[in-house]
């Protein structure tokens, strides 16, 4: 029987992976308008948005503790192997998807500098750019994990309490509320995505009393309602994509996906022993493939058969991830049996 802690680590991710997968069938929120359709992709935008701060926050649970299992270089191999290996290769990929399928990009346009852009700045595939700041994550792991365990959820919580106030409200306060102020101060030891780290490793050691598990919940459904409802406000005053609730490491995404997180860790054990465990133990295998794949699939449906022309259709937009992700699924499968194919596909 597998822990508790790896059940809902694991439902979390196979969560995170299908949310992933609904944001970016979704895409049609990016073209805003004025049409019915675009609340609806708002709805998705906002439900789904925690997503990628569920990947950090996992990252967080399951690499915090590393120095119990194995010393930091190894950390470091393991880490090399598991993600920026199959970065490069599927980066490289993407630069020929886009050339021979795509067509976006001819030969004639390759430089360095093109390079450069597709490499570091996720040129070939946009949905690569979760890479960048999971690598600085992975890069300050090792700092955090350096702090006494004995002493470490006291400091996390002050980092977490400090960041949350100077890095992700006051500076989200002075832009929904257009203060013509300028924010000076940041807690660069969690700044950015790092305050996922903090967060999800809190989530995980804490065990909240049913009081507090109420108040993170309603904070959290704050939190998810400001991004729709504040979106929606500012996207139509703008007559464009408002992205002032949108920055994940402000206070509306911080609040609903922590919320999200606890919420898994606290029902992981009733689903897990149901039918969905079986799914979830299944789905599991392939979470990390479906993030690297799931772009050229949707590609070639988008292209080859038509549907780009259907994207702001609902059925096209809750319905493709059940198509794309069994896809992947196979496809994942069928590569792993290549000599190479479980080191591209980890």
């Amino acid at each position: 029987m597998k822990s508790k802690k790896i059940e809902y680590i694991d439902l979390a991710n196979v969560i995170a992976t299908f949310a992933v997968v609904f944001l970016h069938a979704n895409s049609c929120f990016w073209d805003f308008s004025k049409e019915r359709y675009w609340i609806t992709a708002d709805v998705i935008e906002s439900v789904f948005i925690f997503a990628v701060p569920l990947f950090f926050m996992i990252s967080s649970v399951t690499l915090i503790d590393y120095q119990k299992r194995y010393d930091t270089k190894t950390y470091f191999r393991k880490r090399f192997a598991k993600a920026v290996i199959p970065f490069l290769f599927w980066t490289l990929f993407a630069l020929v998807f886009d050339i021979v399928v795509l067509k976006t990009i001819s030969i004639s346009d390759l430089s360095l500098e093109l390079l450069y852009n597709g490499f570091v700045n996720n040129r070939f595939c946009g949905y690569y750019w979760f890479f960048t700041p999971l690598f600085i994550i992975y890069s300050c792991v090792p700092l955090f994990a350096s702090i006494e365990e004995s002493k470490r959820i006291k400091i996390f919580k002050y980092l977490f309490i400090v960041g949350f106030i100077f890095n992700g409200t006051i500076p989200f306060v002075i832009n929904a509320f257009h203060l013509n102020l300028v924010w000076p101060v940041s807690i660069y030891v969690v700044s950015g995505y790092s305050i996922f780290t903090i967060m999800g490793y809190l989530i995980h050691k804490i065990d909240f009393t049913p009081n507090q598990r109420c108040i993170i919940y309603f904070l959290g459904l704050a939190g998810l309602l400001m991004h729709f409802g504040g979106t929606y406000y500012e996207s139509y005053a703008l007559n464009g994509v408002s992205m002032i609730y949108k920055e994940l490491t402000q206070a509306p995404v911080l609040m609903y996906s922590g919320a999200i997180f606890l919420f898994i860790k606290q029902i992981s054990s009733r689903v897990m022993s149901t039918k969905l465990g079986g799914i979830v133990n299944f789905v599991k295998k392939y979470t990390f493939s479906i993030y690297l794949l799931h772009f050229y699939v949707i590609s070639v449906f988008n292209e080859y058969f038509g549907l780009i022309n259907y994207k702001t259709s609902i059925i096209y937009r809750l319905g493709m991830p059940f198509i794309v992700i069994p896809i992947t699924i196979i496809i994942t499968a069928l590569i792993r049996k290549l000599r190479l194919g479980k080191k591209v596909l980890p």
